[in-house]
């Protein structure tokens, strides 16, 4: 998964800050963070070849809970129904799909995030 695409889609499509793995500790203002967690060969596919499976977290990150839930329910949106180009010329989206929604709060950087495991399965 070419996770340059991947930035790309989201930077044309998604209102607020994005970063790889990691809010920068001077960020204020909303945001969403993602990180691939694994990727593995899928030979099952419906029966076809050079598929690949892509295992992205998304945190959907505010200081408000409403606007960490209204930024992952857009994330989600955008995300689970996606199949195509993530960028024009770029790799082939065959199926995206949410795996699991979770909510966090942390009292350190007072921030509410709302996190999506996303699974991408693409072709090379």
């Amino acid at each position: 998964m070419k996770l340059n695409e991947l930035y790309s889609f989201l930077d044309d499509n998604i209102g607020v800050d994005i970063f790889p793995i990691m809010v920068p500790v001077d960020h204020k203002g909303d945001c969403i963070t993602y990180n691939l967690d694994r990727m593995e060969y899928d030979e099952n596919f419906d029966g076809e070849d050079n598929f690949y499976q892509a295992i992205l977290t998304f945190f959907c990150v505010s200081p408000k809970a409403v606007q960490a839930i209204e930024i992952s329910e857009e994330l989600e949106g955008l995300l689970e129904p996606f199949t195509g180009e993530l960028v024009a010329g770029g790799q082939y989206v065959q199926d995206t799909r949410l795996l699991d929604k979770r909510t966090m709060y942390d009292d350190g950087a007072k921030v509410y995030g709302v996190g999506l495991t996303v699974q991408f399965t693409y072709n090379t």
